[in-house]
């Protein structure tokens, strides 16, 4: 049996052949690549934002912190432990992650009263009662009976009780205002704007920083 020689692939062929390999590998590989990451991606944060989800209703903004607070503090330990930004500036962003965690999270749970109790002491209970307002009303009216509730608390501790809920109001407007001093972020490096002073500057970004900052939360 007689062979013939093959005839070799023409170079535009085999440019063709690695043409669409080449489609192949980077767009339909990437594609089903992509949607694999989306899909795990897409349960993975049903997980993590399980209570945030169940929580959230339409009049009440309780459920925006928490999904916040899980975001962040999922991001924070993924720095923290895959990170690989240098510890000088990677660990001051960990901790004022911690932070924005812990001044959402009290936001959310309404601690702020026991702080101030902590500081203060804790207020009075004392008991209480419905007094009805039976005896101001004509019996020929056609309102509904009225009523009052009376406590049998001193006037020195309706004031300790005052200065409680004064104080716990202090100190949650100051984590509010801290809270978004920390998503804000400090002012630009410096040189950044004048690049004369870039120079001149002693402290490099990583010094410079302290780690506030939302839009430098990332890895």
């Amino acid at each position: 049996m007689i062979e013939f020689p093959r005839k070799p692939h023409s170079s535009k062929f085999k440019m063709r052949i690695e043409e669409i390999k080449s489609i192949f590998r980077f767009n339909i590989l990437n594609r089903i690549e992509g949607i694999y990451f989306s899909i795990k991606n897409y349960f993975r944060n049903i997980w993590i934002f399980r209570k945030a989800l169940s929580s959230h209703v339409n009049w009440d903004y309780g459920a925006i912190l928490y999904f916040l607070e899980l975001s962040i503090d999922d991001i924070r330990k993924n720095i923290q432990e895959n990170g690989s930004e240098v510890a000088i500036s990677r660990d001051k962003k960990v901790q004022k992650m911690a932070r924005a965690v812990e001044i959402l999270s009290n936001i959310r749970e309404d601690r702020y009263v026991l702080f101030a109790e902590s500081e203060l002491g804790e207020i009075h209970m004392g008991n209480t009662w419905f007094e009805s307002y039976k005896d101001e009303i004509s019996e020929d009216s056609d309102e509904d009976e009225l009523f009052t509730v009376k406590d049998d608390l001193t006037e020195e501790q309706k004031n300790h009780n005052s200065a409680v809920f004064h104080r716990s109001r202090e100190i949650e407007k100051s984590e509010w205002k801290e809270l978004f001093v920390i998503l804000c972020g400090q002012d630009d490096f410096p040189g950044l704007e004048d690049p004369e002073k870039f120079e001149d500057y002693e402290k490099s970004f990583e010094e410079y920083s302290d780690g506030s900052g939302i839009k430098t939360w990332w890895d």
